[in-house]
């Protein structure tokens, strides 16, 4: 049973955690079958400690092109500097294994001043990335070539049966990392979407 906890006129039900209990984070079985470890960290605690608290304004999504009309509320929350930014593009050449294809890093700079603001060069970035998804597989064998993979050299080979795509098909998906505000990376990544 739980008690109310008052959120200014707001009251909700909450549960106290039991002193002691593992705070187990969340994780699908691809995660830690695959790649052996939670993506943060086995328990909140563990990830909220690797948190500086001088880490103001640190955050990190991921999302699909199917989420892509929620981005412009998302960047608006986001404590984003607007156009002060030179711009470093990475481009992975084994976007499978290293977990990205392009990566855009922004870095604040009195030097560079972006023509529009953070935002909107973001979302032209998704825009232009999605183009390439109906051919996303075979821009990846461009990459990876013609291996056969292994499960323990190369799990996410392996893991979207590489170079069959027998099961399921990939797409391409997104991830946002700000760093305090003075460091923002957008990259786009091959997700899997399993049969």
């Amino acid at each position: 049973m739980g008690r109310p906890l008052q959120l200014g006129a707001l009251s909700i039900e909450v549960e106290d955690a039991p002193t002691g209990e593992v705070d187990a984070m969340d994780s699908d079985w691809t995660q830690t079958e695959v790649y052996g470890r939670r993506f943060w960290d086995d328990t909140f605690t563990g990830m909220a400690r690797r948190l500086s608290v001088e880490s103001h304004h640190t955050s990190l999504i991921t999302f699909t092109g199917w989420d892509r009309q929620s981005l412009p509320d998302l960047l608006r929350f986001l404590p984003l500097v607007r156009s002060s930014l030179a711009v470093t593009r990475l481009v992975s050449d084994q976007p499978l294994l290293d977990g990205f294809l392009t990566c855009l890093v922004f870095r604040h700079s009195r030097e560079h001043v972006l023509p529009v603001p953070l935002d909107e060069v973001i979302e032209a970035f998704v825009r232009s990335e999605l183009e390439r998804e109906p051919t996303i597989e075979d821009w990846i064998q461009e990459f990876h070539g013609d291996i056969e993979p292994d499960f323990h050299r190369d799990r996410v080979l392996w893991q979207v049966d590489y170079p069959r795509f027998g099961s399921g098909s990939l797409g391409i998906g997104f991830g946002l990392l700000v760093d305090d505000a003075f460091t923002v990376r957008v990259w786009s990544r091959a997700v899997h979407y399993h049969k």
